[in-house]
């Protein structure tokens, strides 16, 4: 190993913010996924890269469950087709 790599430090990471404040914000608004916390991080005055956030946010599995599609029976739908 050189003698310069010895004396590099390592950099400190510049997303703990960022991941923290990503996880406040999934937690207050649940159904809120990767675009909408993007737009809450940019009116909050942060200039964020949306595939930075995007990474953060999957790092740390806050990805929102998809709703599931409910159906009508199908016997109220033909007595409403045929009025009586």
């Amino acid at each position: 190993m050189s003698a310069s790599a010895l004396r590099d430090r390592p950099r400190e990471d510049r997303n703990v913010e960022l991941r923290e404040r990503i996880l406040a914000l999934a937690h207050r608004h649940r159904r809120y996924g990767v675009g909408m916390i993007s737009l809450k991080l940019r009116q909050e005055g942060r200039l964020v890269n949306y595939k930075r956030v995007e990474r953060r946010y999957c790092e740390q599995q806050l990805q929102v469950r998809r709703r599931t599609r409910t159906f009508l029976a199908a016997s109220s739908q033909l007595a409403w087709i045929s009025g009586a």
